[in-house]
C-alpha cells in the first residue's frame, strides 16, 4: 500500500471543497447584485426616511442642542417624512413638536425651493415626487422651542442650509421640539 497515494487523494478532496466554497461565494455575490438591481433588497448603506428620522429623534430628544447629520437617506417616488409618525415613534413628542423643513439647496431642489420634495403648509409632511431614487442627508436637531433658532444659528445651519425655523412656530415654546430637515 502506497501512503503517498492516500495523501494526494485527500489533498485533491480538500481542493474540491475549496473550489465549492469559492463557487458558493461567487454565486452569493451575483445573487446579491441581481436582487439589488431588481430593487428587491434596499441599497447597502441606505436608510428609509421615516425610520432614520424616528431613530435619530429618539436618540436626540434628551440631548438638547446637539445636532445630528444622517447620511444616505433614500427617497423613492411617493416616500414621505411624516411628523406624526416620527413623534409617535419617539414616544416623547406630539406631532406639533416635530417640524419638517426642506433646504432650498437640497438635492433636486435647484436652489429655488421648488423641486421633487414637496412640503405641506404646516411643515408636518414632506413628500418626494421625483422620478428616480434620491439619496439625501437629514439634519435632526432637538431643543427647547424658544432656543432652537439660536442653536441653529450657533451651528450656522440657518445660513449653510438656508433653514428658517420661524416657519415651525416654536419660538414661544418651552417644550422640547425637534427639527428634521432635508439638506444638501
Amino acid at each position: 500500500m502506497n501512503h503517498t497515494g492516500i495523501r494526494m487523494g485527500s489533498r485533491g478532496q480538500g481542493f474540491d471543497v475549496f473550489k465549492l466554497l469559492i463557487a458558493a461565494v461567487v454565486a452569493g455575490a451575483i445573487l446579491l447584485i441581481l436582487l439589488q438591481t431588481l430593487q428587491i433588497l434596499p441599497d447597502i448603506g441606505s436608510t428609509n426616511p421615516n425610520n432614520a428620522a424616528t431613530n435619530s429623534v429618539k436618540s436626540k430628544i434628551n440631548e438638547l442642542g446637539l445636532p445630528q447629520l444622517i447620511e444616505n437617506v433614500s427617497f423613492k417616488n411617493g416616500d414621505s417624512l411624516n411628523a406624526a409618525t416620527i413623534a409617535e415613534g419617539s414616544r416623547a413628542l406630539s406631532k406639533e413638536q416635530v417640524c419638517l423643513l426642506v433646504s432650498p439647496n437640497a438635492p433636486g431642489q435647484g436652489g429655488t425651493g421648488t423641486g421633487p420634495f414637496i412640503s405641506s403648509a404646516s411643515n408636518q409632511v414632506v413628500r418626494y415626487d421625483g422620478s428616480f431614487e434620491q439619496k439625501v442627508r437629514l439634519l435632526v436637531l432637538c431643543d427647547r422651542g424658544q432656543d432652537i433658532d439660536t442653536t441653529l444659528t450657533d451651528y450656522e445651519y440657518d445660513t449653510d442650509f438656508e433653514l428658517d425655523v420661524d416657519d415651525c412656530g416654536f419660538s414661544d415654546s418651552v417644550q422640547r421640539v425637534c427639527l428634521v430637515a432635508i439638506i444638501p
